[in-house]
């Protein structure tokens, strides 16, 4: 008699981190279903292409077991919102009711740090996870790579970017994608990762001043870091779009780094889970390179 393949679902599955998930999950003997917050073919362009099966779901509903049953594996991906553990909240208490089998969830290198409005947020959902009594794995991610993306505006403009950090202290940004690698890797392997914490970290650690020399050999022209007042920073973030709760949070991170901070230092464990190295900084900025151009 042949095996049923394990059904996977995953949560925001439109996003970074989800359609990465799904797109590493591929051909590994699994059944995807993809979980959507809005039911239009644009929130779905990062998914073009991959073999999945589209599931909307609606985050503040409270009851979402109809949804979850049948399902082997769960991957919670946050959504970027305030009452994201609220949210988060339902989904496992929602995959208790529908006896899912393992989660996982996309949680923070600093989830155990007191008082960061992120941390307090990743903190109850992994308590309600570890509450829920489901076997569990967090996967606890560092300064998403993707987010030097924000540098764009300023390297065209000024070929400059800033941030409020000294220039020396390294970060190990990890791509989103490869965040996704390491959640396929646990979904092929749920019984080896039953109550983890993996620090999804990259391998390689870059200061700013790093950054600014990658930045220049990758653009073949001269870019400069300066560091900025936290206030000016948040302020910036706010100007750009992001909401206020979300830029105090992203200064506070920056403050734990300039403050001591080392956990967003450390390698952590991608090469051990997915066992190769994490992607280079370099590689990356290559890969967006053109996003920097000053051509019209």
């Amino acid at each position: 008699m042949q095996q049923q393949q394990p059904v996977i679902f995953v949560t925001g599955a439109n996003g970074s981190c989800g359609s990465a998930t799904v797109r590493h999950l591929q051909n590994k003997g699994v059944k995807i279903l993809a979980g959507v917050h809005r039911d239009d073919d644009k929130c779905c362009e990062k998914l073009q292409g991959l073999n999945y099966t589209k599931v909307q779901i609606d985050g503040e509903n409270k009851n979402l077991s109809d949804s979850f049953k049948g399902v082997d594996g769960l991957l919670i991906v946050p959504p970027q919102t305030e009452n994201r553990a609220e949210i988060c909240l339902n989904y496992v208490n929602s995959a208790v009711q529908a006896n899912v089998k393992f989660l996982a969830l996309i949680s923070l290198t600093l989830a155990d740090t007191k008082n960061l409005i992120f941390s307090e947020q990743w903190c109850k959902i992994e308590k309600g996870i570890r509450d829920s009594g489901i076997p569990y794995c967090f996967l606890r991610a560092n300064f998403f790579m993707d987010n030097l993306c924000m540098n764009c505006e300023t390297i065209k403009k000024e070929n400059a970017f800033y941030a409020p950090l000294d220039g020396n202290i390294k970060i190990t940004h990890i791509a989103t994608d490869d965040i996704g690698a390491m959640a396929a890797t646990v979904f092929t392997n749920m019984k080896n990762y039953h109550n983890t914490t993996l620090y999804a970290s990259g391998d390689e650690g870059m200061c700013m001043n790093e950054l600014a020399q990658l930045y220049t050999k990758v653009l073949k022209r001269d870019v400069k870091y300066n560091k900025v007042g936290e206030d000016e920073f948040e302020k910036t973030l706010v100007q750009w779009g992001v909401q206020q709760w979300q830029a105090k949070a992203i200064t506070e991170l920056y403050h734990q780094l300039g403050t001591g901070n080392s956990l967003m230092s450390r390698t952590g464990d991608f090469h051990k889970v997915v066992g190769r190295r994490s992607i280079t900084t370099e590689q990356y900025l290559t890969s967006i390179s053109h996003l920097h151009s000053t051509e019209k």
